[in-house]
């Protein structure tokens, strides 16, 4: 695999290793009201690495100022960059509770080797 940066590697290696997607996100750059809902009817946000991302009936993050994160693709607005200092990481689950719980540890695992958090949490959210 191409490298990153720490936090980005370790996301990438954890969804290649479990199957699920992940979305690690820069806080700095999402709002703190954050809603997992389907998107609208138009609604896109530019990919990271990637054009427009159409997000109409897809699962996805937003905050105030609209869509930033999906199972398919993040976007260019949150994404990880080598200046970030906070982030968020989600692990998409559309399984068995138990399936999340092994890859939520293995996440917390992996970040932990490779991008060696100082103040880290973890917490299923239904």
């Amino acid at each position: 695999l191409y490298q990153i940066n720490s936090v980005v590697d370790a996301n990438n290696l954890v969804s290649l290793e479990t199957g699920f997607s992940l979305g690690s996100y820069d806080t700095a750059r999402i709002g703190a009201d954050i809603v997992f809902r389907l998107g609208k009817a138009g609604e896109v946000y530019p990919g990271i690495g990637k054009d427009d991302i159409a997000l109409e009936n897809m699962p996805l993050l937003a905050d105030g100022e609209g869509a930033f994160g999906s199972p398919t693709s993040d976007s260019t607005r949150a994404m990880i960059t080598l200046e970030t200092r906070s982030c968020l990481t989600v692990v998409f689950s559309f399984s068995a509770r138990s399936k999340l719980e092994e890859a939520l540890a293995l996440t917390v695992k992996r970040f932990g080797r490779y991008a060696n958090p100082s103040d880290a949490e973890s917490f299923i959210i239904e």
